[in-house]
């Protein structure tokens, strides 16, 4: 049996969304919450079932899981639901914007009652977890990623909460550091709403560096480590 998914958010990102899990014959895109009454018009798959809140999907049906790619301002009480419902769930970041609902989520994702994850979908490439295994074996000195892409693409969210996340993200995985660093964050681009970041900090004696935002001419993700003799990955 394929497990009935509601995808909340109906933007050009749901779009993908929607193209992947019908993609795959485990899982069934049932339900789709959708704000949006112009893009309400263009779904024609009737098997689908279209609500206007996650309120009101939830009134008539309970998802076996929930992809969250709408507006991130509504991530958290959309989290705290699918928690209580035992919902499992798959959020786009950026999860939240207030570090006191993240401490929440966070905490109730240790209770694990149900599953919640990330969309990272990188941190899991079997490239990416070669190299993993690769760069322990020696001395790391410093480590350098240039990640982004050209845009805007989302609209009223700052790349930095945008592609920013992602590079944080894959040096937490590697390094599995939980502690809140000192980050020196310098924005060297700054046009509207076209933005480019460098920011810096350093765990341990290694120094790390990240080059994010929307100024690229094409989408990047390109990670560096740094070793002794000057050699690098």
């Amino acid at each position: 049996m394929s497990v009935k998914i509601g995808v909340i958010g109906c933007g050009p990102w749901s779009e993908v969304i929607q193209k992947c899990i019908k993609n795959n014959p485990n899982y069934e895109l049932r339900y789709l919450v959708c704000r949006n009454e112009s893009r309400l018009k263009n779904i024609k798959n009737k098997k689908i079932l279209v609500y206007k809140s996650f309120k009101e999907l939830l009134s008539e049906y309970i998802p076996d899981a929930i992809f969250v790619c709408g507006d991130p301002r509504t991530n958290y009480s959309i989290i705290k639901k699918a928690h209580d419902l035992n919902i499992n769930c798959i959020i786009e970041k950026p999860i939240c914007f207030s570090p006191n609902h993240f401490r929440e989520i966070k905490r109730l994702h240790k209770l694990k009652k149900n599953k919640l994850f990330v969309n990272l979908p990188n941190l899991n490439d079997e490239k990416f977890l070669k190299l993993k295994k690769i760069v322990f074996k020696r001395k790391i000195l410093k480590v350098n990623i240039i990640e982004g892409s050209m845009g805007p693409f989302r609209k009223n969210i700052d790349p930095i909460w945008d592609w920013g996340t992602h590079p944080l993200t894959t040096l937490y995985y590697f390094f599995n550091f939980e502690n809140t660093y000192n980050y020196k964050i310098k924005k060297i681009i700054n046009r509207n709403e076209i933005k480019v970041y460098n920011i810096k900090f350093k765990y341990e004696d290694i120094h790390l560096k990240i080059l994010t935002g929307n100024y690229f001419k094409s989408k990047k993700r390109i990670i560096k480590f740094f070793f002794n003799n000057n050699d690098f990955i």
